[in-house]
């Protein structure tokens, strides 16, 4: 994913920070439930929704790992990034 990512950058497909940034400009990092990809911001208590089976990471996490992660992160807002280059790109 990480080769597939810096060509796309190298290219000019997408800019940096194709997930979005928080609105407080902090890049995240994610965690995963189940197939489904969130990054999340520990300063603002944010989380924002990236996609679903886009990293093969959660094929290797069971329910348990899941579960943590709904409890150390289920209260963090929701929202939506402030900037995600892989809207801009559909949209074009």
């Amino acid at each position: 994913m990480k080769r597939i990512l810096n060509f796309l950058i190298k290219h000019n497909f997408i800019e940096e920070y194709p997930f979005g940034v928080c609105r407080c400009g902090n890049e995240g990092a994610y965690f995963n439930v189940n197939r489904t990809h969130w990054f999340y911001c520990n300063d603002c208590k944010t989380r924002w929704l990236v996609g679903s089976n886009l990293f093969s990471s959660w094929r290797e996490e069971t329910e348990k790992d899941w579960e943590k992660n709904v409890e150390e992160y289920g209260s963090y807002k929701e929202i939506k990034p402030a900037y995600n280059s892989f809207d801009r790109l559909w949209k074009q």
